[in-house]
């Protein structure tokens, strides 16, 4: 998801997210810690005393106005996403050293 803001036509300010309108979860974690070569259950402890105590089981955005509007499409997908993150944080740590 991608939080945007700007002025809208009526020079009122605007704000919103576009999303891809697919389904992630949390297991973009797994995805991250694997293609590092890393076991998410190696590095990742759950805690129930974090739970948000009103979640909702499910959220998937509606990319429809972001389409409609901007004429967007989503260029990859999630797990392709996760993927270039963390190559980017990767070659920036390597560059770091």
């Amino acid at each position: 998801m991608i939080v945007v803001g700007g002025v809208g036509s009526a020079g009122v300010g605007v704000a919103g997210a576009v999303g891809s309108g697919g389904l992630a979860t949390v297991s973009g974690a797994s995805i991250a810690f694997g293609h590092a070569g890393l076991d998410y259950n190696d590095h990742v402890v759950q805690d129930e005393k974090f739970y948000r105590p009103a979640e909702v089981d499910l959220l998937i955005s509606d990319p429809s106005k972001a389409r409609a509007v901007l004429g967007w499409e989503p260029a990859v997908t999630f797990k392709e996403l996760v993927v270039m993150m963390v190559d980017a944080d990767i070659k920036r740590l390597n560059h770091t050293k």
